[in-house]
């Protein structure tokens, strides 16, 4: 029986890591989870975290995609 990709850790291929999109679902999640005020103090602390850790890895792959438009645009010829 064919296995069924599991929505809830979408990785990509190359090196096994979170992709963007599901980073940034997983973060607004944990936004609104904070917003609906009904998490312990303890609860909200926990939320923080992680939504520092989903941001900082976001962070990272806009950044290294920033890197990689660069590195294309410099091979296109100049049109001066």
């Amino acid at each position: 029986m064919a296995k069924t990709p599991d929505s809830s850790h979408a990785h990509t291929d190359k090196n096994a890591q979170p992709a963007f999109e599901a980073l940034l679902k997983e973060l607004d999640e944990t936004v609104k989870k904070m917003e609906s005020g009904h998490l312990s103090l303890e609860e909200s602390l926990h939320c923080f975290e992680k939504g520092i850790a989903l941001t900082r890895q976001c962070q990272a792959i806009l950044d290294k995609a920033e890197k990689r438009i660069e590195a294309l645009m410099q091979d296109l010829p100049n049109e001066e």
